[in-house]
């Protein structure tokens, strides 16, 4: 390619690339093998008639194809900001965190944000937290399903470690958000390994611990739900840099979910009592939250194809028993131990029945 020339032919190749886009080009290369960039390259070629801005964009699909082929690493797509109600605190630790990893902060030797572990009830949108952590940092998310690193060997050992190490490897090159979905399960089993596979589990488990704490170009956004079995060294200071506890939404919290599920269906919020359903919805997570309005959106269908109105989401939430009623004790244990385990630095906790005074979230 001639560095010199943003338009210039080689071997009959027509290249159309300023210096910056040649800089996009190597870093959509990142994290590929040589027979991988050949492929990507010559799809993209083939598609474009050369190598131009187009070419960019064909070949980060493909290396989202080469991802997704790796079997453990899904790229995920990021989901707007505006598309999650409240968080306010999680959104603040997001922003934090991005700011870390620009360069004014490398001159300034500011050590990258390691990552956030996010503890929850389920249904509280700690998956959707993810895909916002990628429109807000500006980085790519992909998601590591830990299930089938540790599926992908059949049994022999070694390769569950080598699974790992090369989705680690990927994610690395890539420089973005690395995902983890119910880390309690992802790194369970490390005292029963030896007994039941040889310590493969362990192995793995203890490669994955390891390279979150040396980590410094991915950002960790690992998610939980039943926490009370993990060991304090999973998921202490120096390998997540923030652990954040979602508890149920406040009322301001479901007043502005309540705002974003209505606005996705077209509906105006204005025109509805707000006020009545963030009462009625007392208790419930986000996932009920938006259960209500899609059951009271389909209700008002059914009833002579008309819009939907507050009685129709009243009558909805009505008919929703949520989460924390029905599983009122093991919520209640899973605060405990947020009580007695989130302290140090970057330590939040998220819910008026955890600090007491109605304050969503404390510093520890």
């Amino acid at each position: 390619m001639n560095s010199n020339s943003k338009n210039s032919k080689k071997n009959g190749l027509q290249v159309d690339l300023s210096q910056a886009a040649k800089e996009r080009l190597l870093q959509a290369l990142l994290g590929l093998t040589g027979g991988e960039i050949s492929n990507v390259i010559a799809k993209a070629v083939i598609s474009s008639r050369g190598l131009n801005d187009d070419s960019i964009k064909i070949i980060l699909e493909e290396k989202k194809n080469v991802i997704r082929g790796s079997g453990s690493l899904t790229y995920v797509h990021p989901e707007p900001a505006n598309n999650l109600g409240g968080y306010k605190e999680l959104r603040a630790i997001l922003e934090r965190a991005a700011h870390t990893f620009s360069p004014q902060a490398k001159a300034r030797h500011v050590e990258p944000c390691k990552g956030i572990l996010l503890v929850g009830l389920p249904g509280c949108g700690k998956d959707l937290c993810k895909r916002v952590a990628s429109s807000i940092t500006n980085r790519a998310l992909l998601d590591l399903d830990f299930g089938s690193i540790m599926g992908e060997g059949g049994g022999v050992i070694g390769s569950s470690a080598m699974s790992i190490k090369r989705a680690l490897a990927i994610a690395g090159t890539i420089k973005g958000i690395l995902g983890i979905s119910e880390f309690e399960k992802a790194v369970s089993g490390m005292k029963s390994s030896n007994k039941t596979d040889g310590g493969e589990t362990a192995r793995t488990i203890s490669y994955l611990l390891n390279w979150m704490q040396d980590n410094k170009d991915v950002l960790v956004f690992a998610t939980a739900n039943d926490v009370r079995e993990l060991e304090s060294e999973q998921f202490r200071i120096g390998r997540f840099s923030y652990i954040h506890f979602v508890d149920l939404p406040r009322a301001e919290d479901r007043l502005e979910i309540f705002k974003v599920h209505l606005h996705k269906r077209l509906l105006i919020s204005e025109q509805f009592d707000l006020d009545k359903l963030v009462d009625k919805s007392s208790d419930f997570s986000g996932a009920e939250i938006e259960g209500a309005v899609r059951d009271g959106v389909l209700e008002a269908f059914i009833d002579g194809d008309r819009a939907a109105e507050t009685k129709d989401i009243v009558k909805a939430i009505e008919n929703i028993t949520p989460t924390a009623v029905m599983m009122s004790e093991k919520i209640e244990e899973i605060r405990k131990w947020a009580r007695n385990n989130i302290k140090g630095v970057g330590a939040t906790v998220n819910h008026s029945a955890l600090s007491g005074n109605g304050s969503r979230a404390i510093e520890i």
